[in-house]
């Protein structure tokens, strides 16, 4: 048998879906007889260790990143652009001492653009090679390209063509990034089978970075308090709960939950609410199931990803501030479940591929 290789995989801590879409790239990697080495911090290093408890981890930290109350975040990311810059460039020379450290073979980088070496193979993935951010849509896209170049791999989690699923997000000119590969759409799950006994009514899936994080899931607790069923509300955040907020005994809490634990609750729940976040798109996408989703305010990406969406007929969008629970399941139950698709393993064919290059 050919000696067990490691490779660092590291998400990015803006929400849990960077974590979330590594986890069926960490489970190949395994059977693959690789050892990951898990690299990252906050809660999206603390849900990759929920799901692989027995493997090593590593903090390293992220640049912090919030987004306005006003939704103005062209403004505010063009203010703190240079602080970001000189952040990448000390997360990669971290990276150097520790790819010393742990005798690394490779890394896989998710949306971490400053986790790029000179010497072992370096994967990025992505699905925003076009952003959508304004006025800063032109100038961030020639950045991004910039630091992409710098990998030896990036990796785009959808399909080529008019039915992807991150739209123009994931489209860009033949030509512009010589190293792009597409890899097909990244779930944690498969083969869920509805479950009867015990509904839900509601299942609230909660991320993303604050203060917008905190007033969406204050919006949810509010709304679920007035209504009636069973609901189940996962945070996606360790952190303490709003004091003033009050909600019913109907109502459980989690903090966080691996995919084992979230995927019993998605069989049972009837209706599903979350983020527009791509990870959470991929992961509906892998369930065929609908849901109501809501952008984070400020976040080009999402509101993007919502309205897209919304014009397939797919999902039911909703503008954090607005949501109406009844409003909603009248809406959800008029959509139906999206017809079962096919879907794509071709991320398993290329990881196999890159895995046996390191040997």
């Amino acid at each position: 048998m050919k000696n067990s290789r490691k490779i660092l995989i590291a998400p990015l801590d803006w929400g849990l879906g960077h974590a979330s879409r590594c986890v069926p790239v960490i489970q190949e990697l395994m059977d693959l007889h690789v050892t990951p080495i898990l690299l990252g911090d906050g809660d999206s290093l603390s849900l990759l260790k929920s799901e692989f408890p027995e493997l090593e981890s590593i903090e390293l930290a992220n640049f912090p990143i919030t987004y306005p109350r006003n939704g103005h975040f062209a403004a505010y990311f063009a203010r703190r652009f240079f602080k970001m810059r000189k952040q990448l460039k000390a997360e990669n020379q971290r990276l150097k001492s520790l790819v010393e450290e742990t005798k690394a073979n490779a890394i896989i980088s998710d949306n971490r653009y400053g986790l790029y070496h000179p010497q072992i193979p370096c994967v990025i993935i992505t699905h925003q090679v076009s952003i959508r951010a304004g006025i800063l849509s032109m100038p961030l896209t020639r950045l991004v390209h910039k630091y992409i170049k710098r990998f030896d791999h990036c990796w785009v989690p959808d399909v080529q063509g008019a039915l992807n699923l991150a739209g123009e997000l994931s489209k860009t000119n033949k030509g512009d990034i010589p190293n792009l590969t597409y890899v097909g759409p990244l779930s944690r799950f498969h083969n869920l089978k509805r479950i009867d006994e015990q509904p839900l009514d509601f299942l609230c899936i909660i991320s993303g970075p604050e203060p917008q994080r905190t007033e969406f899931e204050n919006e949810v607790l509010r709304e679920l308090a007035a209504h009636s069923g069973r609901h189940v509300v996962v945070r996606g955040s360790s952190s303490p709960i709003d004091s003033k907020i009050k909600f019913s005994a109907n109502t459980e809490i989690f903090d966080l939950l691996n995919h084992k634990e979230l995927s019993g609750k998605i069989a049972q729940a009837k209706y599903l609410i979350t983020r527009s976040g791509y990870s959470s798109l991929m992961d509906l996408y892998a369930l065929d199931r609908t849901a109501a989703i809501s952008p984070t305010p400020g976040q080009f990406e999402q509101e993007y990803l919502a309205q897209y969406h919304k014009d397939s007929g797919r999902f039911v969008v909703f503008d954090q501030g607005s949501l109406d629970l009844e409003s909603i399941k009248k809406q959800l139950d008029q959509l139906g479940e999206p017809a079962s698709q096919k879907k794509s393993q071709n991320f398993k064919e290329i990881l196999a591929d890159f895995v046996d290059a390191l040997y």
